[in-house]
């Protein structure tokens, strides 16, 4: 990703966080760099984003959000995208965004979800023993 390109997304991804006076919130990312520029830290420190940056080859670290929420994430689109088809609606462009809407928003990237898949992992709660 481009360095601007970056930043424009953090700056939508900005405007869905909760307001200033109930952050901080934390980032977490890898070490890319168009996510260790200047103007992205700068950014993130007047927004009240911390951002966390995982060592280079430790992303896998970060494999129960993969298996635990985006794979929920899948098979939601798949079996909404399923009962879409079962009951003839057409399926166009906004239709697709709606299902992946609903699939994500209301179904899978919810506290409880994102939780379970850090427990399930060990990887939290934090337990060096």
């Amino acid at each position: 990703m481009r360095d601007g390109a970056f930043l424009l997304a953090l700056q939508h991804f900005d405007r869905y966080l909760p307001p200033l006076d109930e952050r901080p919130v934390l980032l977490i990312l890898d070490q890319l760099n168009s996510h260790m520029t200047l103007e992205v830290v700068e950014f993130c420190r007047r927004r009240k984003i911390i951002l966390l940056f995982l060592p280079s080859k430790l992303t896998w670290c970060f494999q129960p959000l993969d298996v635990g929420v985006f794979r929920t994430f899948h098979a939601e689109c798949r079996r909404l995208l399923a009962a879409a088809l079962s009951r003839n609606l057409p399926i166009e462009r906004r239709s697709i965004v709606s299902i992946y809407g609903a699939a994500a928003v209301k179904l899978t990237f919810t506290k409880a979800i994102i939780k379970s898949a850090w427990e399930e992992s060990g990887l939290w709660p934090f337990n060096p023993g």
